[in-house]
């Protein structure tokens, strides 16, 4: 089964919850509680295509043995994880 494609995006809502959605702006998710969590859940959930994707790498570079990496991998997984908290 395959997900949207990203990168997907957290939009805040005039100050009511934050939208998930796609550079065509179709909305993905939503988040509505009305609290300090919102905008981090919603830029958690718009980050999952960039962890996804930079765990993806790690895994395929184990070669059963050892972990071969680059240093993409560790700038994809950095940069999927500061997008996951806000930066």
């Amino acid at each position: 089964m395959a997900h949207t494609p990203g990168p997907w995006i957290a939009q805040n809502v005039g100050g009511k919850g934050w939208f998930i959605v796609t550079e065509d702006d179709l909305i993905l998710a939503m988040t509505l509680k009305g609290d300090d969590s919102d905008e981090a859940d919603a830029r958690l959930v718009a980050a999952a295509p960039g962890l996804l994707a930079a765990l993806e790498q790690l895994v395929e570079a184990h070669d059963g043995t050892h972990i071969i990496l680059q240093p993409e991998h560790w700038a994809d997984a950095r940069a999927a994880i500061a997008k996951a908290q806000g930066g």
